[in-house]
């Protein structure tokens, strides 16, 4: 992965964009207008102390001055005054509060959602999509660009929303109070636009610099964490260190040169802010001087200005939350619109309780890559019961032949059948759940081994988990194990032999009692003896059972009812091991070669 994708920015606001993410806070609009009216309290209790401070000085405070109320009345009506400014400043922290709570709570509720719709819609997509579409990028999707969407959601629009009302709400005031001064600290804003657009121009570069060396960073540290085995092997340890800390280096150049910007911006904001007051004690004392301005009015307007300014900087802040909060919904979307290249009927045949497990292949093409075909024309029939294995040359097709069946690819010409109806007429999920399949790379997730052989399927007893295991000989194992079949399995099941975990995948498929067993290389990894008692075990299980069976070694298949011969997409041979070996075909070069036999051996 080269990060380009993450390190695009899009506009800081889209009005598409936003219009979709809204259909996901349409749920929770109570949340959206209690959130509202938190924020409208908030900004209105924000402005009270200021006021309230303008009218104890040109109140009790000017009267003492003047001698028309006694000190002691005086201080009584400050008294007031106090009390109220200390009522404000807790109802402005409980309005505060309820207004952070509710923005973080709704943000959050959204991000739940989106990540739910996104999980299950690239669980539901075609293997095509995981050919094109690193898993880095996908659990990226999932968690960054989320959090984006979060951020947007709880600190970016509802923010954006709060600076704005309180802008004009201020503005207002001000002008309420004398219009003329508040034009003199209005002279301020353009010089605060010009910051914010070349602040904002710089930290967009800054940005997306910053989003471009992440994905470098991730994509070595997840290549250099899933190859340790490697680099230990061939003593490269410190070859990746230095390579992870020039990474790292850069990375942090880039945050760097970002805060750098930030703190340019916020001081010059600051100067700016620093002139604004300067303008007032310059223009605001004449005014005191010529009584059109109150001094409570002046202290007001001074408490005022540093309040205006704080919005007109977070808005700046904002626009790079915003930008990334669209980047990462155009990426999401992208992922929910997917068409799905599989897709089930609108009415699914019906399928029989019990199949009868007949596969027919009929002219059947297919190409991963536009017309680069991988199957070319392919026709077979397997019947119910028949044992059958797919032998031949690395790309020969026959991982793509089991994809097939399972309906993980859709051919791009022909037809399969199964008992006679098209897979394409199936519910997929349903025909999937009477196939079992076991890779050669067995996969394991965390959690327990009875977990791991029944898939959370409640449905699968205990004891039949337990009578499947016995029959591939991997009951011995779990019982030594710490727990039985309680112990735990860590990540990909890195605490068991290869062997152990094919045997726990042979399990898993017999478990589920499926009418149709598919092995892909299931005993390439297991050593000599293991797989003595598998081939013993399979003898008795596949009875009954169609099995398609794709090995390389030989030995494993000779007592297979058929074995097909594949050559660049096309089925060359058919027959049985005696009757392949007396043909002199392919499957004798290949049995020859694989047993270093000669003509006469």
């Amino acid at each position: 992965m080269t990060g380009y994708e993450d390190e695009v920015l899009g506009k800081a606001y889209d009005a598409r964009l936003v219009k979709r993410l809204l259909t996901y806070v349409r749920p929770y609009r109570r949340i959206v207008v209690l959130a509202a009216l938190a924020l409208i309290g908030y900004s209105a209790v924000d402005i009270l102390p200021p006021l309230l401070v303008g009218w104890t000085v040109d109140g009790p405070v000017q009267a003492v001055l003047d001698e028309r109320i006694p000190i002691e009345e005086g201080f009584g009506d400050v008294l007031v005054y106090a009390s109220l400014l200390g009522v404000a400043i807790l109802l402005g922290l409980g309005v505060r509060f309820a207004h952070m709570w509710l923005t973080e709570y709704l943000g959050q509720r959204v991000m739940v959602d989106v990540r739910h719709q996104i999980f299950a819609r690239i669980h539901v997509l075609s293997l095509r999509y995981f050919d094109r579409n690193p898993v880095g990028r996908l659990v990226t999707r999932v968690i960054s660009d989320v959090e984006a969407l979060n951020q947007a959601l709880s600190s970016g629009l509802v923010s954006i929303f709060g600076d704005l009302v309180k802008i004009l709400a201020l503005a207002a005031i001000l002008l309420w109070i004398n219009w003329q001064l508040a034009l003199w600290l209005f002279a301020m804003i353009p010089l605060l636009v010009v910051l914010s657009v070349r602040f904002r121009r710089r930290a967009r570069e800054a940005y997306r610099e910053v989003r471009k060396e992440i994905a470098v960073t991730t994509a070595d540290l997840q290549e250099s964490i899933t190859g340790v085995r490697v680099i230990q092997s061939f003593g490269r340890e410190g070859k990746a260190r230095g390579k992870f800390r020039a990474l790292s280096d850069r990375l942090c150049g880039a945050h760097v040169r970002t805060v750098t910007h930030f703190a340019i911006f916020f001081a010059a904001v600051e100067f700016v802010f620093g002139m604004a007051q300067a303008l007032l004690i310059w223009v605001g004392s004449e005014y005191v001087a010529i009584e059109t301005l109150k001094p409570g009015q002046f202290f007001s307007v001074w408490m005022f200005i540093g309040m205006i300014f704080e919005p007109i900087r977070n808005l700046s802040e904002q626009y790079n939350t915003m930008q990334s909060a669209m980047a990462a919904s155009e990426r999401i979307f992208k992922i929910l619109d997917r068409e799905e290249l599989v897709a089930n009927p609108a009415l699914p045949a019906p399928m029989p309780e019990r199949l009868e497990g007949a596969i027919e292949f009929e002219n059947v093409s297919f190409a991963y890559r536009k017309e680069d075909w991988v199957l070319d024309d392919l026709s077979f029939r397997i019947e119910p019961g028949e044992s059958v294995a797919l032998v031949g040359a690395t790309g020969a097709g026959k991982t793509s032949i089991i994809s097939l069946v399972s309906r993980l690819y859709d051919v791009n010409r022909g037809r399969i059948l199964i008992d006679g109806t098209d897979v394409k007429g199936y519910d997929k999920y349903e025909l999937r759940s009477r196939i079992a399949v076991v890779l050669q790379d067995v996969f394991l997730f965390a959690g327990d081994v009875l977990e791991n052989i029944r898939l959370g399927q409640e449905s699968i007893p205990e004891e039949r988990v337990i009578e499947a295991a016995k029959a591939v000989d991997a009951h011995r194992f779990i019982e030594r194990l710490p727990g039985g079949y309680r112990a735990e399995v860590v990540e990909r099941g890195a605490t068991l032999s290869v062997g152990q975990k094919q045997l726990l995948a042979f399990a898993r498929a017999l478990a589920f009692d499926p009418r149709i067993l598919i092995l892909d290389e299931a005993t390439s990894s297991v050593d000599t003896e293991t797989e003595v008692l598998i081939q013993r075990a399979l003898a008795k299980l596949l009875e009954g059972r169609t099995s398609v069976i794709i090995a390389h070694r030989l030995s494993t298949i000779q007592r297979c009812d058929r074995i097909f011969v594949m050559h660049h997409g096309e089925l060359k041979e058919a027959g049985t091991h005696q009757e392949l070996i007396a043909r002199r075909g392919i499957y004798r070069k290949l049995y020859e070669l694989q047993y270093g036999l000669g003509e006469t051996g």
